[in-house]
């Protein structure tokens, strides 16, 4: 299990489900979370944290609530190819292609059937007993999704799980609005494929491109590397929810400091201007598309002191950022007349 790693921005949103700071969670953890300074958790530390959650909250569903909470902007590149794709067939493609990225002990697969698509989630075992707890994480977080995207509910969408049906079985329906059936032969959502078709309300083409490609660099072949911008926007991206700092992103790219610095100049870039545009470009996806609070996209981007993100948000559009969501707001409405 060591080698998985998982988005240290987990810790905060399922201890938010659990009505908790995620700092009262990490005395339940391997060596707390001092080890997730580079934005990820280790397998071990995630199924301690589902653990102490389940035992905190003394709810077994705990997880599934957590991940209903979690907008697709947070998953960087990956969230935002979601949300740009033009049809609900594409966005699911796209997540099931690079979900590893996010979640890497969970492997998505399609599957056609007559007139359906079934989506079979397959885990592996390394969570041992908060397995379940953690693909209740990852269904709810798709499941809920979907609705979003489309901005209504699919009628032609259930979900299949193996487990055998739980007391709290209704709360399953109601979170995920959709139809479980417990004790089946898969983990699986089965959609239809005239839904696949839905086009998606926020389809952007160039967005999508331009998400695709940054997951792409991802994924390069062994000895072909992107551009060394992309690179340092990949590393924000893999540590969404977390401040990332100069020492630890030259670390992840297996350099120093000093060299980072030095190539980034000789692009006519700087680390602290690259990371400026990529939170500035995440608050207003999170204030405008997503309608989150202040407070929470705060959190959700990495400060831990509200006040330090106003700060930032002024420095770079000039206003607070209530006075900027509101500033637009006014914009659209005399747009529309």
């Amino acid at each position: 299990m060591s080698e998985h790693r998982i988005p240290i921005i987990y810790s905060r949103i399922i201890a938010s489900a659990v009505g908790r700071k995620a700092a009262e969670l990490r005395p339940a953890l391997p060596g707390g979370l001092s080890s997730g300074a580079d934005g990820y958790m280790s397998g071990a530390q995630y199924e301690a944290l589902l653990r102490a959650a389940c035992a905190v909250s003394a709810d077994p569903l705990i997880a599934l609530k957590a991940g209903a909470n979690i907008p697709f902007s947070v998953h960087g590149p990956l969230g935002i190819a979601a949300m740009s794709s033009a049809t609900l067939g594409d966005a699911l493609s796209v997540i099931g292609r690079y979900a590893a990225l996010r979640s890497p002990f969970c492997a998505m697969q399609a599957v056609e059937d007559s007139d359906t698509v079934i989506f079979l989630f397959q885990m592996d075992t390394s969570l041992h007993d908060q397995t379940d707890a953690a693909l209740d994480f990852i269904l709810s977080t798709i499941g809920c999704s979907i609705s979003s995207l489309i901005a209504e509910p699919l009628a032609t969408f259930r979900l299949e799980l193996r487990r055998r049906k739980p007391a709290q079985a209704r709360e399953y329906t109601r979170i995920l609005g959709c139809d479980v059936v417990f004790g089946a032969a898969r983990n699986a959502f089965v959609i239809s494929k005239d839904s696949l078709a839905t086009p998606l309300l926020g389809a952007n083409p160039e967005e999508f491109d331009k998400a695709l490609e940054r997951l792409r660099s991802m994924h390069l072949p062994q000895g072909r590397l992107p551009l060394l911008r992309e690179r340092v926007i990949n590393v924000f991206a893999n540590r969404s929810g977390h401040l990332c700092a100069l020492p630890e992103c030259a670390r992840s790219l297996g350099m120093s400091t000093r060299t980072l610095q030095r190539k980034l100049r000789a692009e006519g870039l700087s680390f602290e201007t690259l990371r400026d545009t990529w939170l500035s470009e995440q608050a207003l996806d999170l204030l405008l598309r997503e309608h989150l609070s202040v407070e929470v996209t705060a959190t959700l981007l990495g400060y831990s002191e509200i006040a330090n993100f106003r700060r930032s948000f002024r420095r770079w559009h000039g206003v607070a950022p209530a006075a900027y969501r509101a500033r637009q707001a006014k914009t659209r409405a005399r747009t529309r007349r």
